[in-house]
């Protein structure tokens, strides 16, 4: 769940832990609550340099400090918060220095203001982005980001990866999202490429699925991508989209906010009749 005010975006942990992150446009803090003492703890922080627009925090069941950052120059960064830690007696408020951990950026071609991030619950390996309009690219992007594992591992005790399945770990969930007609030059990360000419606000996977994902599209359309094909299927549904919610027990239940207005759609499809 992400909340979110003018200048602070607050995200519990993907898998209901006592943690949760409070980020705004130049820091990420972790935090988390002792349920015996009711304490909230300072655990780690991570700071930029470039102001940050967006923030999403990866489900993988793996590890608990990958989240991506997105930035006002449409570049996003994967972070692991594990080297950020400060050493245990220094104290936050007096300036002690935040150290910095592994990290790797995935680039946008032409930059303009990346507007939303979300992992994939049912693969975290799958990140949707999406991005301000420009002419001569697409809004929306899905990386498939497991190819980053070498430079996102961490060489510790545990010795922690980036989403490295151990021996005989099942293989990644069906389907796989297939590599869409994109340019031979494009990033061999990137998937899909879809949506020219309009600006994606917000971005959403069904929460049980590795291939459906929601857009809000100019702030005025809410689209459903089934990406099973390297060409997708869309359905559309008009309505006021500067937010999408899933339903977590109901993945065709989706909520939509925008202009004052919450839209319930029970059934997403191209004959979709919102309530508002």
């Amino acid at each position: 769940m992400v909340t979110q005010t003018a200048d602070r975006r607050l995200l519990w942990h993907p898998r209901l832990d006592d943690k949760f992150l409070v980020g705004s446009s130049s820091q990420i803090t972790l935090y988390e609550w002792d349920v015996k003492t009711s304490e909230i703890k300072h655990v780690t922080s991570k700071h930029w340099q470039e102001p940050s627009v967006c923030i999403a925090w990866s489900p993988d069941p793996a590890f608990d400090d990958l989240v991506a950052v997105g930035f006002g120059l449409g570049k996003v960064d994967l972070l692991r918060l594990h080297d950020a830690k400060l050493p245990r007696g220094s104290a936050f408020s007096n300036g002690a220095a935040l150290s910095g951990g592994p990290s790797i950026t995935l680039p946008v071609r032409y930059s303009r203001p990346c507007n939303a991030l979300a992992f994939c619950p049912a693969d975290p390996n799958y990140l949707a982005v999406g991005l301000d309009k420009v002419r001569s690219d697409a809004s929306l992007v899905i990386w498939d980001v497991i190819t980053a594992t070498a430079t996102l591992s961490i060489k510790s005790p545990t010795q922690l990866t980036f989403n490295v399945p151990p021996s005989g770990a099942p293989p990644r969930p069906q389907p796989l999202i297939p590599k869409g007609d994109i340019a031979s030059r494009t990033d061999p990360r990137v998937l899909q490429q879809l949506v020219q000419g309009d600006m994606v606000s917000s971005v959403a996977f069904l929460p049980k699925s590795t291939t459906l994902l929601l857009a809000g599209v100019s702030h005025r359309w809410l689209r459903l991508f089934d990406l099973r094909n390297p060409s997708p299927t869309v359905f559309t549904a008009a309505s006021k989209v500067h937010g999408i919610a899933t339903d977590p027990f109901d993945q065709h239940r989706i909520a939509c906010y925008g202009d004052g207005i919450v839209t319930m759609l029970p059934r997403m499809a191209s004959t979709s009749k919102p309530t508002t």
